[in-house]
């Protein structure tokens, strides 16, 4: 998936080429069916999305970096700083860093760092005027 971004497939593509490979999204959980040469039967759909996607490839795990957190009234806030080499890496930063660049300019990352922000902020609140 990310040597697939940093190509400059967009995250909707990666999402649908995952579903169809059958490549479950991480949380998924899956059913064993009685007769074991059966095809496994999907719960919580596990199914990727461009959102799933995109908060992926934003997570520095993928470099074997962790960040601990704390936990106060269900709000997680970052606590000391990043352990690099935590986790084995899955992927060179060199290719993260790719991927995570043209996720930038394809305005693709975060809600507010996408460029036609203001026309989403304006179609939502000409939705609401209109109710």
């Amino acid at each position: 998936m990310v040597k697939w971004t940093a190509q400059g497939v967009s995250r909707q593509k990666v999402a649908a080429i995952a579903n169809d490979m059958g490549i479950l999204s991480p949380g998924a959980t899956v059913q064993r069916r009685p007769d074991a040469s059966a095809k496994p039967v999907r719960k919580f759909s596990g199914l990727w999305h461009a959102a799933s996607v995109t908060r992926w490839l934003n997570d520095d795990a993928l470099i074997g970096t962790y960040q601990p957190h704390k936990v106060s009234n269900r709000v997680r806030t970052p606590r000391g700083e990043p352990i690099e080499s935590y986790y084995p890496a899955v992927v060179s930063v060199d290719l993260l860093r790719r991927a995570r660049a043209v996720m930038a300019a394809q305005g693709i990352g975060k809600w507010g760092d996408a460029p036609n922000r203001a026309v989403r902020v304006k179609r939502s609140a000409t939705y609401s005027a209109a109710g």
